[in-house]
Order: C-alpha cells, then structure tokens, then sequence
C-alpha cells in the first residue's frame, strides 16, 4: 500500500509516493537525483550516506523513508548556495582535505550541525549586507572542525 510523505530537503519542500520498503537514501538518491549521499556499506559503518535530520546525523542506507515525513533534511547538495560553495567546503579544500571523499561529506554535514549554516555565511562575509569578519574564511572551518 503506498503512502505518501512530505519533508523539506536542502530547503525545498518535497513530497514523495513511498511502497514502504524503501530508505532514505533510497528516496534521495533514486527518487529526488541528490546524489551527493553515496551508498557505500549499506549496514550502517562506513558514513558515506550521512545526511542531516532536524538537526542530527541520520545514516540513510539504515533510516526508513517513512521517518523522513514532517523533517528538515540537509545533504551534502545543500551546502553550496548555487555555484558558491559553503564556507566549510571552502575552508576543507583549502587544507587539502578532498583526498577521502567520504570522510569529507561526513566532516561537513557533522560539521554544519554545530553551527547553523546562516551563521556561518554571516561570518564570512559571504552573504549580501552581512559584516565581513576579520578572521579567514579557512580559520574558521579549521576552528570548527578542531583543526586551529
């Protein structure tokens, strides 16, 4: 019997038809095209699926999409506002950290948990009439990621 969920996904809202089965990286991947979540062990261990849920990381080769219903979801797609990509990926790519691609995605969506994405661009600068901070946009991810 399928039923229908609606949850809001890297700002958009979105709604989806599910048969009952299926996860959440499921969904994102196959249903919506965010194929920034990668599926890697499929059991829970490895993290390569990590996603933001309400403010908590979720793995969702294990998470059933019903529990996705009424939430605010974040992958890794929406980090970046358009081709501007988020002060922490700015700041990742800066200290070279793009060699493990799966322990990269983790370190950002862990990462943006503790600091609510608005407040990072403000920091920065980046976004239009905010102040512009005097501390580097790589200090302050490295700060956030316990690397300074």
């Amino acid at each position: 019997m399928a039923e229908r969920i609606s949850f809001t996904v890297n700002g958009a809202a979105r709604s989806v038809e599910l048969e009952g089965w299926e996860k959440a990286i499921d969904v994102l991947r196959e249903t919506l095209g965010l194929t920034g979540t990668k599926r890697g062990c499929d059991d829970a261990s490895c993290g390569a699926c990590t996603i933001v849920v309400d403010g908590v990381a979720k793995k969702s080769c294990v998470l059933p999409a019903k529990r996705l219903d009424g939430t605010t979801v974040l992958t890794i797609e929406g980090m970046a506002r358009g081709t501007t990509l988020h002060p922490i990926q700015e700041a990742l790519i800066e200290a070279g950290a793009v060699l493990l691609l799966v322990i990269t995605l983790v370190i950002l969506l862990v990462a943006s948990r503790f600091v609510h994405l608005s407040d990072i661009w403000n920091v920065t600068g980046s976004r239009r009439g905010a102040k512009q901070s005097p501390v580097p946009t790589s200090i302050v991810g490295a700060k956030l990621l316990g690397c300074a």
